[in-house]
């Protein structure tokens, strides 16, 4: 029996519904432009610029495909977000490249940038993708390995901020829903979830509240644990 594609099983866990948003099939389109190993950008624009009228669950995604069709090339800032898309469609490939951490990052940074051109939704699916590549390693204390990524690459300071206090419990827990959440704290929301949290249903009523991509990236990651650490050491 041939093993698992680790993007294949993210994919699924990200979008288990029959008819997903959009974002599923950018999702799966980018594992399928990456697995020779080479991204032919072009050639990955293009698919994704044919399904840009369908329904998206974050705004910023068709706003930038529609930049993407129009021009060839991604808008210079961003008109729409910072949000959670460029995440939704690139932690399967992240799940794919663990094993290669430069490539990780900088593969989920310049594809998420086509999504979302504002660099804290770049860094925040940098974030994401870390984060589930030390989930898949068995590696259950991930904020140092994120932590280093982001400050070695110049990422937003709002975002590292956030990151630096997700080993410090909250005592003001965050109430939704808020649409307008600062995506920072978005992240950082799902980064406590994965860190403190380890009884699935506590977990889905504590994501209850939060947007649509919160609750589903932060579910997908929580079943992600389940499956990949058992038996994992810190």
């Amino acid at each position: 029996m041939p093993p698992v594609d680790p993007g294949q099983h993210l994919l699924g866990l990200l979008f288990p519904e029959p008819e997903p948003p959009a974002e599923g099939a950018l999702a799966a389109m980018l594992l399928q432009e990456t697995e020779g190993g080479e991204l032919d950008f072009a050639r990955l624009v293009t698919r994704w610029t044919a399904v840009r009228h369908q329904p998206f669950e974050c705004p910023e995604v068709p706003v930038s495909l529609e930049r993407l069709a129009v021009t060839g090339r991604p808008a210079a800032e961003s008109t729409a977000g910072p949000g959670l898309g460029a995440a939704l469609v690139t932690l399967p490939l992240a799940a794919r490249l663990t094993r290669q951490p430069r490539n990780l990052v900088a593969g989920v940074f310049h594809v998420g940038s086509l999504i979302d051109p504002d660099p804290t939704g770049a860094f925040a699916a940098v974030t994401l993708a870390v984060t589930a590549a030390c989930l898949l390693t068995g590696r259950r204390d991930f904020v140092p390995d994120v932590l280093d990524v982001l400050v070695a690459n110049g990422a937003p300071p709002g975002l590292v901020a956030e990151v630096r206090l997700v080993p410090v419990p909250r005592r003001d827990p965050v109430e939704g829903p808020d649409e307008t959440l600062r995506l920072p704290t978005q992240v950082g929301v799902v980064l406590r979830a994965l860190r403190y949290q380890w009884d699935p249903a506590a977990v889905a009523m504590g994501f209850g509240d939060q947007p649509a991509p919160v609750r589903r990236i932060g579910q997908a990651l929580l079943r992600l644990r389940q499956g990949a650490g058992q038996g994992a050491t810190a």
